[in-house]
């Protein structure tokens, strides 16, 4: 067993005020910080710059990260940087702004292009520069993982490596209660399929599960009160620590089928990475129940469903009926109707959904019939009281 977290965590209301002192503690002045324009648009970046002004750090921010950032974003991001020569990078938002920030911190350091470690399997050689994260989403967890996934060839890949942990990262559930509903929702869904693969997965060991457990039960119970009162600062913190809690076990233990299926929905279809992974969670779980019926049945009791008296397999789809009941009422169990999935391009993602990496790691065999079926399933609601997932040819 292996379990790594040289991210210093700090968190809580209001903590974003330390950021300069930890950045002053390392010499750290010039900054170049990454964010998008939806938070500068809503005053959530200026929250974090303020203080930073306030201690003299001087700032150069690049904003033009979309939600499922390519290749193209990070070399514009270099573009300024490699200019700026910062001392250090500050990345303010969800997983799409502190990916790209990993890959410029990294790409500061170590020579570039991207491709040589995200497709030629080449290791950083030099610690990439010094990092740190201001999470405003209760979602991705990458503020405490050493991944970072940037859409490249059609597809997302990630580049995995401890040097690209954050140094430090400041979560703040004061920066989250502005969040809109729907992207709390489906922020906080992707944290909870996070929790839910590292616990079943293979990779899983006793810290990563004791992990993934304390997040389910923090995210189930925090979740729908936080899309419904956003400014419920208890709720935001408890969404927050589960977010980041997730992030931890699945970095160190792994996902599955849920990710893999998510992957080239996400990537092409521009679907938002949450919203993507909500709409396969319940499917999902009854995909693998034959496989992790004792993991899924802990994790019913852990969510507080009254499953007293059912055999594991029976309590795993009740996992899967509450979980799938969850979703629909955050409002992320499907896609708008207006997206259609012929035949031709369901057997394209599901080639592509089977032979993903992730797959690997799932409790249960993964083909490319059984990633053609889900799709079917869920895309395209087609024998949703027919046979289970893995039965189409």
């Amino acid at each position: 067993m292996s379990f790594v977290l040289p991210t210093r965590i700090r968190f809580g209301c209001g903590i974003i005020e330390e950021v300069p002192l930890f950045l002053a503690a390392h010499g750290a002045r010039h900054l170049f910080v990454v964010s998008d324009e939806g938070l500068a648009a809503a005053g959530v970046l200026e929250a974090v710059l303020a203080p930073l002004h306030a201690a003299g750090c001087d700032t150069v921010v690049f904003t033009a990260v979309p939600t499922n950032p390519a290749l193209d974003c990070v070399d514009a991001a270099m573009a300024v940087a490699r200019d700026l020569e910062p001392q250090a990078v500050v990345s303010v938002g969800g997983g799409s702004p502190i990916d790209v920030a990993k890959a410029v911190a990294l790409l500061l350091t170590n020579a570039g292009p991207l491709a040589r470690y995200q497709w030629e399997g080449q290791a950083p050689e030099r610690p990439a520069l010094l990092h740190v994260a201001v999470p405003t989403t209760a979602g991705t967890g990458s503020e405490v993982t050493r991944t970072t996934v940037i859409v490249d060839r059609g597809t997302k890949k990630g580049v995995v490596s401890d040097l690209l942990y954050p140094a430090a990262a400041f979560i703040d559930p004061d920066l989250m209660v502005t969040l809109p509903p729907g992207l709390t929702a489906a922020t906080g869904a992707d944290a909870l399929t996070h929790a839910i693969e590292a616990y079943v997965g293979r990779g899983a060991n006793a810290i990563t599960s004791a992990l993934a457990a304390e997040a389910v039960r923090l995210i189930t119970s925090s979740l729908p009160v936080a899309v419904r009162r956003g400014s419920d600062r208890e709720a935001r913190s408890r969404l927050a620590m589960g977010s980041a809690l997730a992030g931890v076990a699945m970095d160190q233990s792994g996902l599955g089928i849920i990710h893999s299926l998510s992957g080239p929905l996400s990537a092409w279809h521009n679907v938002h990475h949450g919203l993507s992974n909500a709409i396969f969670l319940a499917e999902s779980i009854r995909f693998n129940a034959p496989a992790a019926a004792g993991a899924l049945a802990e994790l019913a009791r852990v969510a507080g469903l009254s499953v007293a008296g059912l055999d594991d397999e029976s309590a795993a789809f009740e996992l899967a009926r509450a979980m799938g009941d969850l979703m629909s009422e955050l409002g992320v169990a499907e896609l708008p109707v207006s997206m259609e999935f012929p035949d031709e391009e369901i057997d394209r993602m599901a080639d592509a959904a089977a032979a993903m990496f992730l797959a690997r790691n799932n409790p249960r065999p993964v083909s490319t019939g059984d990633c053609r079926a889900i799709y079917r399933r869920v895309l395209r609601r087609e024998n949703l009281c027919g046979p289970g997932p893995g039965s189409d040819p």
